[in-house]
């Protein structure tokens, strides 16, 4: 399975899995829907809170975010300032841990 199906096959799983739970907490009516594929990444926190992470690697999370258009960045506190920093010009949210 390549890279592409791996990325569908996982979206049609978290798709169903948010139908499933607005369903069980009757927050969906009948024409309501789960957000469509493309939708999906302003749901997601983009994180790495391991504290032997590198500058390096934070700087990557911090591009696949902006890249994806991911909600949030959430990183251990001793890299808030970079992740801060990475992040500015692209105005995604930090999240201190």
């Amino acid at each position: 399975m390549d890279q592409k199906e791996l990325i569908e096959r996982i979206t049609q799983e978290v798709v169903a899995r948010l139908q499933i739970s607005q369903n069980r907490i009757g927050g969906a009516s009948p024409s309501s829907e789960a957000p469509l594929p493309s939708e999906l990444a302003r749901y997601i926190d983009h994180t790495l809170l391991k504290p032997e992470a590198t500058e390096e690697q934070v700087d990557k999370l911090c591009e696949e975010a902006a890249k994806h258009h991911f909600y949030s960045v959430c990183v251990n506190s001793t890299w808030v300032d970079t992740a801060r920093a990475a992040l500015a010009a692209r105005e995604r949210r930090s999240a201190l841990s």
